[in-house]
């Protein structure tokens, strides 16, 4: 976040990319021998590399039986050059261009011009598989594969289309999981909540420049690439072009050396201060463009201090921002006299936040107390992350907020389509 006198928002397409640093697009289609037979090499055979080596044949099982769907009259051909795990005292993986560890550390990718996936054995598996779970590591890989995929049709395309189409990829393995079609997985709301979290921290520091060529991209535009091939399969992911991709990208640079400086963000009191501001800006808006009469909100929104300092000092300050805006809108909620069970007014409150973030984020509004800066959506995504409950409680009936997956699913519906599209929320509709 930074106070409006700092400037106004640019809006520019962003680069996503992910872990596939070496994922260059290729001219011709790998073509190999569905039997070529699959050389690896590891370190060692820990339990990491094992659990790798299950995501890797479960991902490759799943386009065995969808490539020909995906891609009519084509057969998959599973990746020839072998599954290489590496740490920094190991060889590197034979991949043209990485000729030390630190070229490849904290990484995991897909070497096109060797046709291999190998991943950092000593930094990112086992830190990713402590902090988010086993899964995690399955839906990595299935984005690695994701950049075979391409290599095997010849896919061309920008950085950024290349690795929003792999995130999407990995999102329809995952649905194929969900759906109890993997042999070696199975996956809960719980496990995919957490798995989507470490997913997510393969993404650039905050203030990446969108041309940077190693750029990885911003955990809202990764989100909703995973999310679309979850929800509507790998077919879809199929078809994304340079014009359709970037359509859907944002990119919030810094304005000023002040705010680069700061890193975008507000103290704490000036961030929930001008929170409370802007938002009865926006909703005297939105009342006043629907023809209708706006009364300042009094009351709390259900944000205690405690949890407003927890989210500003573990994600940042527009964590603060969404979760006061979610209170804000179940106040308006019940203003405009909203009916629906709990649950689903919560959610929908989710994607009225969603709007607000959105006018934040086009400057559409001439007393906006404060513009978005780069990292302020990932910190909203995050705190929806955090912020869920578990699937147990939603399939019993008993949850009243939902789980992260649906609350990102809301947020990121309200900030794209707009508040037209927060009426039609429903609880099943986001399972």
């Amino acid at each position: 976040m930074r106070s409006k006198a700092i400037g106004t928002i640019l809006v520019t397409a962003a680069m996503l990319a992910s872990c596939g640093g070496n994922s260059a697009a290729v001219k011709k289609p790998i073509r190999t021998s569905s039997k070529a037979a699959v050389t690896t090499t590891t370190v060692g055979a820990s339990a990491d590399d094992l659990l790798v080596r299950a995501g890797l044949d479960d991902v490759e099982s799943y386009w065995a039986q969808a490539m020909a769907t995906v891609f009519p009259g084509q057969k998959y051909a599973p990746i020839a050059g072998g599954f290489y795990s590496y740490t920094s005292t190991s060889k590197v993986p034979p991949c043209p261009g990485v000729t030390k560890y630190s070229d490849v550390a904290r990484n995991a990718f897909y070497c096109p011009k060797g046709d291999l996936v190998a991943w950092d054995d000593e930094k990112l598996i086992p830190g990713m598989r402590k902090q988010f779970g086993d899964f995690a590591i399955g839906i990595v890989m299935a984005h690695e594969v994701g950049h075979a995929i391409q290599a095997r049709v010849a896919f061309q395309g920008a950085t950024v289309t290349r690795e929003q189409q792999a995130d999407c990829y990995a999102g329809a393995w995952v649905a194929s999981v969900w759906n109890g079609y993997s042999k070696k997985f199975k996956v809960t709301l719980n496990e995919l909540d957490a798995a989507v979290a470490g997913f997510l921290q393969l993404r650039d520091p905050i203030g990446t420049d969108a041309n940077d060529k190693s750029a990885h991209g911003s955990a809202f535009d990764r989100v909703g690439a995973f999310q679309d091939g979850f929800i509507n399969g790998a077919k879809p992911c199929s078809i994304y072009t340079d014009a359709t991709v970037s359509a859907l990208l944002v990119e919030l640079p810094f304005k000023s050396q002040s705010d680069a400086n700061s890193g975008g963000t507000l103290a704490y009191d000036n961030a929930v201060s001008a929170s409370f501001v802007d938002l009865e800006d926006f909703w005297s808006t939105v009342f006043a463009q629907a023809g209708k009469q706006w009364t300042p909100l009094k009351g709390t929104v259900g944000v205690t201090p405690e949890l407003a300092q927890r989210a500003y000092k573990g994600i940042g300050d527009f964590a603060v921002s969404t979760l006061i805006g979610h209170g804000y809108a179940t106040l308006v909620q019940k203003v405009v006299g909203e009916a629906g069970t709990p649950l689903q007014q919560s959610l929908q409150a989710d994607c009225l936040t969603g709007t607000w973030a959105a006018s934040l984020f086009l400057n559409d509004r001439p007393h906006a107390a404060f513009h978005l800066s780069p990292g302020d959506l990932d910190e909203a995504i995050t705190a929806l992350l955090l912020q869920g409950d578990s699937a147990a409680n939603v399939n019993s009936g008993k949850s009243t907020v939902g789980t992260s997956f649906m609350r990102i699913t809301a947020f990121r519906t309200g900030f794209l389509s707009g508040i037209a599209e927060c009426a039609k929320i429903t609880e099943s509709s986001l399972k």
